[in-house]
């Protein structure tokens, strides 16, 4: 089996969406790859199902369940068709919406309210992930309003 090197593995800020109707409200930063028509079934049942729950807490055997494949499956699916694993795309999901949310917010309304509606349990992960990918803290886009 060949080794892998740091050079194949993808840093979240270089998450890549591939551009499809269905991932419209995931816009992830970078070149989407190439949206692959062979992609498995069970990838886009995956997808589909992580875009209507994200706001739940989501975990591989919920996964494994609605696609009915092992998670090894899933993870390479991802990895093979997407180019990142499930995770990564659940939080970008995840951090997308709570972007929209936002900058649509009144400036009343509180960071950890919006963070914890989007499905973020821990809000000191969340300001981190959220700042690598948008270059500010979430009080910084909610203060922009």
């Amino acid at each position: 089996m060949p080794s892998r090197g740091n050079s194949s593995r993808m840093r979240f800020h270089r998450l890549a969406v591939p551009s499809d109707p269905r991932r419209d409200e995931v816009g992830c930063p970078g070149s989407p790859p190439a949206l692959s028509e062979n992609a498995p079934r069970h990838l886009t049942l995956v997808e589909d199902y992580i875009l209507k729950n994200a706001e739940k807490p989501i975990s591989m055997k919920d996964l494994e369940s609605v696609a009915k494949v092992s998670a090894r499956s899933i993870h390479h699916a991802f990895r093979r068709f997407r180019g990142y694993s499930p995770k990564a795309w659940l939080q970008a999901v995840r951090l997308d919406r709570a972007h929209q949310s936002l900058l649509a917010a009144e400036p009343s309304e509180r960071v950890m309210t919006i963070a914890t509606n989007c499905g973020f349990a821990h809000l000191g992960r969340f300001s981190a992930a959220y700042k690598k990918r948008f270059g500010e803290l979430p009080s910084q886009t909610l203060g922009r309003r």
